[in-house]
């Protein structure tokens, strides 16, 4: 069979390998040495009278096939221990090899193509011991109507228990907004009336935790500015502030009038 040669880029020399056997049609595990082996030498040549540059794999690999070519010219002495070994059989393993990891590029290749491709689904497998979905009827097959009747029945009570008449009365719930700027103004207006406030009484007065939390503040900032003082008899007892007066400011900065 005549050779034709197509000077298309190889990978490497078992690209080429494997380009000459489908090229000829025959079993990569029983390839003809002699006639590969000459397809390519030609290969080779043909890439020297076109000054094309050959890697130095393709002519090791050359040289590996002229040696097998050498060994199965060979006379081979059998002995009956030992199993006549084929010089192709290293060259074959790596062929088959080749050939795998070529077709799964090439089919990874069709996927990046294919975006859809990349998209891998897999059937779930069934579960072994896995009970079909019973139907009402099998689940309300062993109820008698008494039971399901008494079930309803604590069902509708402990739901009338649970009902709360006074949080029923609200419609809407106001989100209250203080600030401690505005307390200290009422903290200011109340010490002007009397002499003393009482942190208790503010609590009692306050329409929610949030006044009362923002009333502290504000007593806290002023303390801190100087501007009142804070007593306390003892743990958890009530808070007094009182206004200092310009006498106790100057003893403070140590200043006298």
């Amino acid at each position: 069979m005549a050779l034709e040669i197509h000077l298309k880029a190889f990978e490497g020399p078992l690209d080429l390998l494997l380009y000459l056997i489908e090229k000829n049609k025959v079993d990569i595990y029983d390839i003809p040495i002699f006639e590969i082996t000459q397809q390519y030498i030609e290969y080779l040549q043909e890439m020297e009278k076109m000054n094309m540059d050959i890697a130095s794999e393709f002519i090791v690999m050359a040289a590996t096939l002229i040696n097998i070519k050498a060994r199965m010219l060979l006379p081979v002495e059998k002995t009956d221990d030992e199993e006549e070994e084929d010089p192709r059989e290293a060259l074959v393993r790596r062929l088959v090899e080749f050939q795998r990891y070529k077709t799964a590029a090439g089919r990874l290749k069709g996927m990046l193509a294919d975006p859809d491709r990349l998209i891998i689904t897999r059937t779930p497998e069934t579960i072994r011991g896995e009970r079909p979905v019973p139907s009402v009827k099998s689940l309300l097959e062993p109820v008698q109507l008494e039971e399901l009747y008494e079930l309803c029945r604590r069902a509708i009570l402990i739901q009338e228990e649970s009902f709360d008449d006074v949080r029923a009365g609200f419609k809407t719930v106001e989100h209250e907004e203080y600030t401690v700027e505005e307390k200290i103004d009422s903290l200011f207006h109340m010490l002007n009336l009397l002499q003393k406030v009482s942190f208790y009484q503010l609590r009692h007065e306050s329409h929610s935790k949030t006044e009362t939390i923002t009333f502290f503040q504000a007593m806290l900032e002023l303390a801190r500015m100087n501007l009142v003082t804070l007593s306390q008899d003892g743990l958890f007892q009530d808070i007094i502030m009182k206004q200092k007066s310009g006498d106790e400011e100057n003893k403070e900065d140590g200043t006298t009038e």
